[in-house]
């Protein structure tokens, strides 16, 4: 006897969002499977969805639906089974695939829609879904690309309204939160200096979205970045708008801006630590330094300074091994590291440091800044900035210096073993 496969949406809030179709489905199959691959599931709900069919449900992954989904169909053909997907079961390529390959294989398949994040947020934002251009994914920063960026430029020349996907890794349990997202939207704008995005740049952040405990607020991307969006939970949202309609703009402001009823969750106002460096080759010495800098104080926010290239030469009289741009990026994907900044270019290096005003400067223990003449700066710029030098750790090999000198006596000694077989 066939059976007959149910694609379900599950929506984005829980068994709550189901509708009573797919309950009635749910109830009434032999087996049901849940992706775990599109959105983290909520684990509560599913207990509390289990509970309420008294049917296990079993998680799914990607591999089985996708690679190995010709096995997948062919082993449960005679069997009445549903597959249930996050948001709507069409949003996901994954899932068109699967429908094609079961009608391939003569499966009788039923599709039961739901609300997904694409339709969902021009209705909780108020924004117009005809203003909407082309969605963009934002990607964790070891996959950086300037594609979103690229994105809103087509979008902002037609007017139309940007919606960034944050990216989510569901196997090692993260997720990227705005913070960094916004973080990577300001490098990509520092890469291609089109000058779409600012700190003034007033965008909507959304936070476990679909469910009773979302979060959206509409504010500049400095405002934004004092929020404490990593505690919200998944999955994220960035919609950048395009020219507001009034009536847009109105309910923007009204319930989602600064004087709606809207609570936002600020981050506390944590210290800041600040270290500063060339950091032309990274490697553990640089590492250990971050780790004892936090070590003054773990609960403080680690910001990285780093040399421009015209101060690697201006001070140390030579090119830079790599570009300032590539030490941001390299130090910008360190966990350790809270915020990578470059440095002033000119005569005034404290300017920076006047701009961020921490709590402490965390000198390594062969950095050549004099204590006495960093805090007698300090003072004059009435910043009440602490100094602190580390004492020596780590090994032979903790600091770029001994590791050129290393490499050149390799070199030598190479090029004088290639001298003397000649």
């Amino acid at each position: 006897m066939r059976g007959k496969f149910f694609l379900i949406g599950y929506g984005l809030s829980g068994p709550d969002g189901l509708t009573l179709h797919a309950l009635n489905v749910l109830k009434s199959v032999d087996i049901i499977f849940f992706e775990i691959y599109t959105n983290f599931p909520f684990e509560d709900s599913l207990k509390d969805l289990e509970n309420v069919l008294q049917k296990k449900i079993i998680p799914i992954s990607r591999t089985r639906v996708e690679d190995e989904s010709t096995e997948f169909l062919k082993a449960i053909k005679n069997n009445n089974v549903a597959l249930l997907i996050s948001g709507d079961p069409f949003i996901a390529t994954t899932h068109h695939s699967l429908w094609l390959e079961a009608s391939n294989l003569e499966i009788d398949v039923e599709v039961i829609n739901n609300i997904s994040i694409y339709n969902l947020v021009p209705s909780l934002t108020g924004l117009s879904a005809y203003k909407f251009g082309k969605i963009s994914s934002i990607t964790f920063p070891d996959n950086f690309s300037v594609a979103p960026y690229d994105t809103l430029q087509k979008n902002l020349d037609i007017n139309a309204h940007t919606l960034f996907l944050l990216d989510i890794e569901i196997n090692s349990n993260k997720f990227l939160e705005i913070n960094k997202a916004l973080d990577l939207l300001l490098k990509m704008e520092q890469r291609q200096s089109n000058k779409l995005i600012t700190e003034d740049t007033l965008l909507i952040g959304l936070a476990h979205i679909g469910t009773n405990k979302s979060k959206i607020v509409f504010d500049s991307l400095k405002n934004q970045q004092k929020i404490d969006w990593k505690s919200i939970g998944p999955p994220q949202a960035i919609v950048i708008p395009g020219n507001l309609h009034f009536a847009e703009e109105e309910i923007l402001n009204k319930f989602w801006g600064k004087e709606g009823s809207n609570p936002v969750y600020y981050k506390k106002s944590a210290e800041k630590i600040v270290v500063t460096g060339s950091f032309d080759i990274i490697h553990p010495g640089h590492i250990q330094f971050f780790h004892e800098a936090k070590k003054q104080n773990p609960n403080a926010e680690l910001i990285v300074v780093i040399a421009r290239d015209s101060s690697i030469r201006e001070f140390k009289d030579r090119d830079p091994i790599l570009p300032e741009d590539h030490r941001l990026q390299v130090l910008r994907s360190l966990q350790i590291v809270d915020k990578a900044v470059l440095g002033n270019e000119g005569k005034d290096k404290i300017k920076i440091i006047e701009e961020i005003d921490p709590d402490l400067i965390v000198l390594g223990y062969d950095q050549w800044i004099s204590e006495e003449k960093l805090i007698s700066e300090l003072n004059k710029r009435e910043l009440k900035t602490k100094v602190v030098r580390l004492k020596k750790y780590g090994n032979s090999l903790a600091s770029s210096t001994e590791i050129r000198k290393k490499i050149g006596r390799e070199f030598s000694n190479k090029t004088n073993n290639q001298k003397k077989t000649q």
